[in-house]
C-alpha cells in the first residue's frame, strides 16, 4: 500500500481487524467498499478529536481548499493543547 500510493518511507500503516474498521467507521461516520481491483473508496472526510477520542469537529472534503470552520477548530483545539 505505501508503495502504490508513493508514502514517505517514515509513514507506517496498521491492518485493524475488520469489526474495529466497521466500529470506527460507523462512529466517524465514514462509508467505504471494497473495491473489485483491491483498492477502498470511502468518504473523503477530515475528523478532529480530542484527547479522549471525542469528535471536535467533522468536515467532508470536497475541494482543495481548506474548509475555514474546520482550520478555526484545529487551531481552536492546539491552543487550548499548549
Amino acid at each position: 500500500m505505501a508503495q502504490r500510493h508513493r508514502a514517505p518511507e517514515d509513514w507506517r500503516f496498521l491492518s485493524p481487524a475488520t469489526d474495529d474498521v466497521r466500529a470506527l467507521a460507523n462512529v466517524l461516520d465514514v462509508s467505504y467498499r471494497f473495491r473489485e481491483d483491491g483498492s477502498i473508496n470511502h468518504t473523503s472526510v477530515l475528523v478532529l478529536l480530542d484527547a479522549q477520542g471525542r469528535i471536535l469537529v467533522r468536515s467532508e472534503v470536497v475541494a482543495a481548499a481548506p474548509d475555514p470552520a474546520f482550520l478555526q477548530q484545529v487551531r481552536t483545539a492546539l491552543a487550548a493543547a499548549d
